[in-house]
């Protein structure tokens, strides 16, 4: 049965009608000794769900070659879901104390084509019920989740090493290294239905009280199962309202565990990432830690960068410092991060005042003139560019009153013309200086050249002095560079 085949049934249960109750599901829970545990153990679990798939095949998953419910099956199955909206109307502790009648609107709901988008197709008053609310937050509160990890090799004692730093991370409140062992590790989780319904329950119907049944969750195992219950749109909009840094920074992780990392986010998505992230950066520890996460490489992150910049126009200063202080440099320039950084800054850009764009650009500006374009070794045989060139030549266009491009370079120019008459140990020692001066070169040549005035990212290191034709080192020094 189709999505919208299911949501015709559910109108039509708001009509006057037959309300039956699924006898059989109800029976099979009574039997149990913990009705909700039921749900979440592999064996009971299909027990529960096939005493009411017997009875109203309605409910049931049909296989490709299989027909769909007849029409008794189907009122039936109508019958059933008047009953859902019933119990959650009236639902009470004193009416529900071991919470079987809970479980049965869970294994409804999860036997029900829908995801939590389906919520919002009701309306708000169809399932409300305040006692349920707070006998729900303090479920949520109350449930503890082991964290169970594997091996790649099944080495045991590994195993355990990795749960030790997890515990350690965890109580640290170190969340920068869980993410990072999060990211490395195999984890055993099962999505348990009871968080995952009572999440979509209190998101739709009060989501101030999940935002304080969730504030003091703090452990690995237990926040995917609370975002992953949400949409990516909903999972953002729960961060960007919770004080829980934990969760804020998972809601970002998370949402990569089953998307491509440079699958754009909806106009929706991008929204409510962009609050999260402005909320992010009013807490100078938390931004560097996410700045750190996802900004010192980022094309492991591309979809993240265009609302990076976005945030960054309304971010407090310190939240710009930590930025550019992220950003790796390396030598040679890894291309495709500097591309991303240059997108990045130019949303940031357009999106600034003069004064903000300054600061920023004077920041880049001081950390690129204070490195040295270090290599793999010690050794650079090629001019680079660097993953900061947007923001340096927003420098020096936008900073520069003192002709400092001009000035620099006459300098390297001359430093260039000079480096024939230096004694270098190896052609190698040579080549380096050289190229580090060459690199230096790069967006000095290019804020002067007409062409940055349609782009400040030049396509490649291509800028050349004319004295760079008199150089003659490679008649100076052997192939093998001997002295």
């Amino acid at each position: 049965m189709r999505l919208a085949e299911f949501q015709d049934a559910i109108s039509n249960a708001l009509d006057t009608g037959d309300v039956l109750p699924p006898e059989a599901l109800l029976r099979t829970l009574d039997g149990q000794v913990d009705a909700n545990r039921s749900l979440m153990d592999l064996d009971q679990r299909r027990v529960v769900f096939e005493s009411l798939h017997e009875e109203f095949p309605f409910f049931k998953a049909l296989l490709p070659n299989q027909p769909p419910p007849s029409q008794e099956e189907t009122l039936r199955g109508i019958g059933v879901l008047r009953w859902l909206i019933e119990q959650f109307r009236g639902w009470s502790s004193a009416g529900d104390p071991k919470l079987n009648r809970l479980a049965a609107l869970i294994a409804i709901i999860q036997s029900c084509p829908w995801d939590s988008n389906a919520w919002f197709l009701l309306d708000h008053d169809v399932l409300f019920n305040a006692e349920l609310i707070q006998r729900l937050q303090k479920l949520i509160a109350s449930i503890r989740i082991e964290t169970n990890v594997e091996d790649s090799r099944g080495d045991a004692e590994a195993r355990d090493a990795t749960l030790a730093q997890i515990n350690n991370a965890e109580s640290a409140a170190d969340w920068k290294a869980l993410l990072q062992i999060r990211r490395r590790t195999v984890y055993l989780a099962q999505q348990n239905s009871i968080i995952t319904e009572a999440v979509r329950y209190l998101y739709r119907h009060d989501q101030a009280v999940l935002v304080t049944a969730t504030a003091g969750i703090r452990t690995l195992a237990f926040i995917p199962q609370i975002l992953n219950a949400l949409t990516v749109e909903q999972a953002f909009n729960l961060a960007g309202q919770s004080d829980n840094q934990l969760l804020r920074l998972m809601a970002i992780d998370t949402t990569f565990d089953q998307r491509p990392r440079n699958q754009p986010f909806s106009t929706e998505e991008a929204r409510s990432l962009k609050v999260l992230l402005e909320r992010i950066a009013l807490d100078q520890p938390a931004w560097r830690t996410f700045v750190q996460l996802y900004s010192e490489q980022p094309s492991a992150y591309p979809a993240l960068q265009p609302t990076i910049g976005a945030a960054l126009t309304t971010a407090p200063e310190a939240a710009l410092d930590a930025y550019v202080d992220c950003v790796k440099l390396s030598a040679p320039c890894n291309m495709p991060d500097r591309q991303l950084v240059a997108m990045c800054l130019d949303i940031f850009r357009k999106g600034s005042s003069a004064e903000r764009r300054q600061r920023l650009w004077m920041r880049a500006f001081d950390r690129w003139k204070n490195w040295t374009f270090d290599g793999v070794g010690e050794s650079l045989m090629e001019p680079t560019l660097s993953e900061l060139d947007y923001a340096v030549v927003g420098y020096l266009k936008e900073c520069d009153e003192t002709g400092i491009s001009r000035a620099e370079l006459v300098r390297i120019e001359s430093e260039l013309a000079s480096l024939e008459t230096r004694w270098f140990t190896t052609a190698v020692d040579l080549y380096t200086t050289r190229n580090r001066l060459m690199s230096r070169f790069q967006p000095y040549a290019h804020a002067t050249d007409p062409s940055s005035q349609q782009g400040w990212l030049m396509g490649s290191a291509s800028y050349r002095p004319d004295v760079c034709a008199t150089l003659y080192a490679s008649l100076r020094y052997s192939v093998k560079g001997d002295s």
